[in-house]
């Protein structure tokens, strides 16, 4: 019996190879599209779940309260790890950790060769002991003991010691201290949160035991059986009786909280973080675009096989006269559905296997696919096979089998309304999905376009951004400053210490009068007085900082003039108008304070994600860590020449590199730009499948009405009449789906855009152009089909069949 089932289904297949072919190759796509969604998704949530012990080790994460204000920040004080190990029984090991690379790149030497590091990174002994990073060279136990050693990765010991080890090889840090290679690391997996090229021993850093500056990732592993929540509240404990007697009057309050290393990716609102974010959200959106698009492939296929029902009525009709009961029936259409999808899971798997690295490229990821090493692939796409077979076989097996024999041998057999009305549905369903993926991918274009061209408030194009490496390189930075100017390529020249669009230093403010604690969080910028010519912020009063405010203690490298710049935000919830700020005393921090000399307009100084904050300038030689140098012309090579020229004359020991200012402004919607991307690419796939759905049912169902066009013909239709009418049937089901579709888009893509302070409106004109997008791409599709079958000679069409 299964060879006979076979053998029908290979004849079925031969004799409408179109259809089979348009069967296979859409379940396939749509098979591929949900592989790699499900390969990106399987990537997200498998951050950090590599780590051997991982459900015992967490991070400590600081919850403060400044004021009105509550943030959560991913770093604390060097004292946290410590005195947990010490006071609270169940702390195994704890580790802090430190990549200085957020703040400041790195200058690491090697011989003569000399390289500007993004990535350095600083870590307790015990790092490799709760972190299962596999060690290729050196001692776990001892590789981080040494305060001058360092482990590097793989790919640096390729990169500094090509051909041979680097164990025991020395390492020059930021032309002052010297580090030993004592390890080799293999580089960190994709999916972990930690991304690091050196670990230097935590205590070089010497920054003793203390609660402030929080500058630290901690983590902690605790004993077997240990409840993570009692550790919390044993260190909250501690807090009460340690740190809360210094944070009296700060208007500062601080707990901590213990968060499983598994969920630090998806928790995304953290500051001060490390590393990519993830977002639960938009992963769980892609998950169910690739369950979309599978479904959009399923319908195609149960589409174009109950379509072409009456083709095969007179054969499950003699079947049955010959003894076949419907049993027999349904398990040869779900064998034929089962041939079909694996056909086509080869195929997909395929091309998935010659896409994957362009979507690697498109997402920013490094995704890899062993389906051999890992049976769990083996058994997914067993299950894939399964479920396609269930979910597109059953209605066709059900729909075919129930056939009545007399009827169907006699000629008198008529499906009726209700195949046709199913069909229709799933048609509406199919294009219902892809409207609303093009309203979507349409809005996130949209909303990425307004972030790119804005008005920020300053003028970020033509500034070239130079990092200091250290402290001493800024000695130098009035001679640099000086010999850039000579060039006439060159404008204004400023430093700072952050780059804009990542301010992230904050700070509790109060004016006279107010209570400390109840302090306005702030943001704060150490700067020049030619930051805000060199940015063409406005001041709405004031002079902003001048010579005298630039007039620093030899000894110590302060102002001795304590002169703040201010912005809207911070003068409006201080309850001034602009005019009368100046002059006022901005009270920030413990006892610092300076005297508000210039009020600037608001401007957009981080991403437009979140309101304009609070902000003030100050000055502070020894924080700064950028240069701004404005640029006649980006397009014109003098002006970054002449800047590498005066570095490598000043700073012959640190390599030059630069970056643009407007470029790392728009880095700040990489994430959404990438969702973009994906989205498009999907969305397509999801409209190409549809309309190779709808291309196959339009050709079935005009073959069906060839006979009705010859009669029209005869009696005088003409081809535009005929078009027009052929097409109406369907053109009106893509009308349904665009009115089904309109309002989810409308309610989700709402949603998204709550995600940005400032973002576009859900125009009707976005509703529109998809409508007739579709409309237009729906009636080119089911045309085509219409046109030849109404310029067919009547003769022919009246002797078909």
């Amino acid at each position: 019996m299964f060879k006979s089932y076979l053998t029908i289904a290979f004849r079925s297949f031969w004799k409408n190879k179109f259809y089979s072919l348009l069967n296979i190759f859409g379940l396939a796509s749509g098979v591929a599209s949900c592989l790699l969604i499900f390969l990106f998704v399987s990537h997200e949530l498998g951050y950090d779940q590599f780590f051997k012990e991982k459900e015992r080790i967490f991070r400590v994460v600081t919850s403060a309260v400044m004021g009105e204000e509550k943030g959560r920040i991913a770093v604390s004080g060097s004292i946290l790890g410590p005195i947990a190990k010490r006071e609270v029984p169940g702390v195994e090991l704890f580790c802090r950790y430190a990549d200085v690379g957020i703040f400041k790149p790195t200058i690491v030497k090697e011989g003569e060769r000399v390289f500007m590091e993004k990535t350095f990174s600083y870590a307790d002994s015990s790092f490799f002991k709760v972190f299962s990073f596999g060690l290729i060279e050196g001692d776990a136990e001892t590789a981080l003991k040494d305060p001058s050693s360092v482990v590097i990765t793989s790919s640096m010991a390729r990169k500094y010691f090509p051909g041979g080890s680097p164990m025991g090889k020395t390492l020059r840090i930021n032309n002052n201290t010297d580090k030993k290679v004592t390890g080799v690391v293999a580089d960190p997996p994709a999916n972990s949160h930690l991304q690091f090229n050196f670990v230097c021993a935590f205590h070089s850093m010497d920054d003793g035991e203390q609660w402030f500056p929080m500058n630290y990732i901690t983590y902690l592993k605790l004993a077997e059986g240990v409840n993570a929540g009692e550790v919390g509240t044993k260190i909250n404990a501690i807090v009460e009786r340690e740190l809360k007697p210094q944070l009296d009057g700060s208007g500062m309050s601080v707990s901590f909280e213990m968060q499983p290393i598994t969920d630090i990716y998806m928790d995304s609102d953290l500051q001060a973080d490390i590393g990519q974010r993830g977002n639960m959200s938009n992963t769980l959106a892609f998950a169910l675009i690739g369950v979309f698009i599978l479904l959009v492939a399923c319908v195609n296929y149960i589409n174009l096989t109950t379509a072409r029902s009456e083709k095969r009525a007179r054969e499950v009709g003699i079947r049955k006269v010959m003894g076949a009961v419907r049993t027999h029936i349904i398990l040869q259409f779900y064998g034929e559905t089962l041939i079909i999808t694996f056909l086509a899971v080869l195929l997909a798997v395929g091309i998935t296997e010659f896409t994957l690295p362009a979507f690697n490229e498109l997402i920013g990821q490094k995704i890899s696919i062993s389906y051999f090493d890992n049976p769990g692939w083996i058994a997914l796409l067993a299950a894939v096979v399964f479920a396609i077979t269930l979910i597109a076989g059953s209605y066709p097996a059900l729909y075919l089998s129930q056939f009545i024999p007399v009827k169907v041998l006699k000629g008198t057999f008529n499906p009726g309304k209700a195949g046709d009305m199913f069909r229709k549905a799933l048609v509406i369903f199919q294009f219902s999905i892809s409207i609303f993926l093009i309203l979507g991918t349409l809005v996130i274009y949209q909303q990425l376009n307004f972030t790119n061209s804005k008005d920020l408030g300053y003028n970020s194009e033509q500034v070239i951004v130079v990092p200091f490496a250290d402290r001493k390189m800024f000695n130098k930075f009035e001679a640099f400053s000086s010999e850039l100017k000579q060039n006439s390529a060159i404008g204004d020249v400023s430093r700072g210490s952050a780059m804009m669009g990542n301010i992230l230093a904050t700070w509790s403010s109060y004016k006279d009068g107010m209570d400390p604690n109840k302090g306005i969080r702030t943001l704060g910028f150490t700067t020049d007085d030619q930051m805000v010519n060199t940015l063409g912020i406005e001041l709405l009063a004031g002079e902003g900082f001048n010579a005298t405010s630039m007039q620093l203690n030899d000894s110590t490298d302060e102002p001795l003039n304590s002169h703040v710049v201010v912005n809207e935000a911070l003068v409006r919830m201080l309850g001034w108008r602009a005019e009368e700020a100046v002059g006022q005393t901005l009270h920030y921090g413990d006892e610092a304070s300076g005297k508000i000399v210039g009020v600037m307009k608001d401007f957009h100084f981080n991403s437009l994600r979140s309101q304009i904050d609070p902000l003030f300038f100050f000055i502070s030689p020894w924080q700064d860590r950028y240069v701004y140098v404005k640029v006649n012309s980006i397009n014109d090579p003098a002006g970054v020449d002449h800047v590498r020229d005066v570095w490598m004359n000043i700073f012959a020991d640190a390599p030059f590199e630069y970056s643009l200012l407007d470029t790392e402004l728009q880095r700040l919607y990489d994430s959404e730009q990438r969702q973009a991307s994906v989205l498009v690419l999907f969305t397509l796939l999801s409209v190409v499948i549809g309309v190779l759905g709808l291309f196959g049912l339009t050709n079935y169902m005009i073959e069906k009405r060839t006979k009705e066009i010859g009669i029209r013909k005869t009696l005088g239709a003409n081809v535009i009449g005929l078009v027009r009418l052929l097409s109406w049937d369907f053109l009106k089901l893509v009308l349904i789906a665009n009115l089904i579709a309109w309002p989810f888009a409308w309610y989700f893509m709402n949603g998204w855009l709550e995600n940005f302070a400032y973002h576009i409106s859900m125009s009707w004109v976005y509703f529109a152009v998809t409508g007739v997008a579709v409309v237009v791409v729906a009636f080119l599709t089911v045309a085509w089909h219409s046109i030849n079958t109404a310029r067919m000679n009547p003769v022919k069409s009246l002797r078909y069949e």
